[in-house]
């Protein structure tokens, strides 16, 4: 549909598109255009996860969740978590050392937010590298279980797998949004830009991004719910009528 062209558009394109801007044709308000793709990068990816609950034409309220989900664990977790988070640590003295060229880019735009995700030396902070190994090494692991998913949806082992290891994931992420925004905001926002006109739209950006994940763990308690106890126990039904 429409909304997840556009969403995904947004998610995947809004950055490379800055970079070209800002780097390729020399725009020189560096700010003003890493507001533009946080809020471009945030937009797209709640386009992804609440295009499906909108759109008309998807089905069922149960399969609307499906979708929405099974969105959020592929690109809103498994992408961001995978191939962002983890390099961010990996790769963390290249990216200092590299600030203000476009491979720091991405961690630029959101240090507007906060700046502990650019501004560090000689490493990323302890809490940023602990939320980042633990992110990206649950991303791993549901993004093995969602491969596995796709290949066999109907096996009651590998959607179980699936479901426990998505559930144990947002469990955990969920908890660590909690904090991590309850720092941010009962410290005054001590992290974002105190760049006055840009400092109102970081705080913006960094409830639009985090916020979701605030959300989504949610729905996917009742998305895994469906899962284990109708969808399996009525398959198995089907294939026990049939044989």
């Amino acid at each position: 549909g429409v909304l997840k062209v556009l969403g995904l558009s947004l998610f995947l394109a809004s950055t490379p598109v800055v970079v070209l801007i800002v780097f390729g044709l020399g725009a020189s308000d560096k700010e003003a255009w890493a507001v533009r793709n946080g809020y471009a990068f945030s937009i797209g990816m709640m386009l992804l996860y609440l295009y499906p609950f909108v759109e008309p034409g998807l089905g069922s309220i149960w399969e609307r969740i499906d979708r929405a989900t099974i969105e959020w664990i592929c690109w809103h977790t498994c992408f961001t978590q995978i191939a962002i988070q983890i390099p961010h640590n990996i790769f963390a003295k290249a990216i200092g050392a590299a600030k203000g060229t476009m491979v720091s880019w991405p961690f630029y735009s959101y240090g507007l937010s906060d700046a502990r995700w650019y501004e560090f030396e000689p490493g990323v902070p302890f809490i940023v590298e602990l939320i980042n190994w633990n992110d990206g090494l649950l991303g791993l692991l549901v993004f093995t279980a969602l491969i596995r998913y796709w290949r066999s949806k109907q096996d009651r082992n590998i959607v179980t797998f699936l479901v426990i290891s998505t559930i144990f994931r947002d469990a955990t992420l969920f908890r660590e949004t909690v904090e991590y925004m309850y720092e941010h905001h009962y410290s005054g926002y001590q992290h974002t830009t105190t760049n006055e006109l840009y400092r109102s739209h970081g705080i913006a950006i960094l409830w639009l991004i985090n916020g979701l994940w605030l959300v989504a763990p949610i729905i996917t308690c009742v998305w895994g719910w469906r899962k284990l106890a109708v969808e399996i126990p009525m398959a198995a039904a089907v294939r026990q009528k049939n044989d």
